[in-house]
């Protein structure tokens, strides 16, 4: 609910995810790894994003600072639309590991990489993100 900001909708993610992660069931050979964690995550996160997208639902989280504060900035557009741009292989590891949290090490594990292989990814997805930025009129 937190990422439709609508229960319904929620409920609809989930559902649909469910189904997503049950139709790739043969992909997952360990329930408790970080890989598992991951591909979990990002299909309930990419069923909500395609529920939301859909049914064009604007999140406003109640609060007395949104009351007066704008739902979206200008900044906020192009950092989106940014990241939409990049491979997916360059928007996965910026998310992980400044979105999710996740360690370097966990993502070398996810990819099947070495930690070197995994810095020197960040380090180009973050490149490539600086240019769609610039791109967007967003300096850094």
């Amino acid at each position: 609910m937190e990422y439709t900001g609508w229960t319904t909708a929620a409920e609809d993610a989930l559902s649909q995810a469910f189904i997503a992660i049950y139709e790739k069931l043969s992909r997952i050979s360990n329930i408790d790894s970080p890989e598992t964690k991951a591909f979990v995550i990002a299909i309930v996160k990419r069923k909500a994003h395609d529920i939301i997208r859909k049914n064009k639902i604007v999140i406003v989280p109640y609060n007395e600072e949104t009351i007066t504060q704008p739902v979206y900035d200008e900044e906020e557009l192009g950092v989106v639309k940014a990241l939409k741009r990049l491979t997916a292989s360059y928007r996965n590891v910026i998310v992980w590991k400044y979105v999710m949290g996740y360690t370097t090490e966990e993502i070398s594990h996810i990819l099947g990489k070495s930690r070197g292989a995994v810095m020197k990814l960040i380090w180009r997805a973050k490149e490539a993100l600086r240019e769609e930025l610039s791109a967007e009129g967003i300096e850094l």
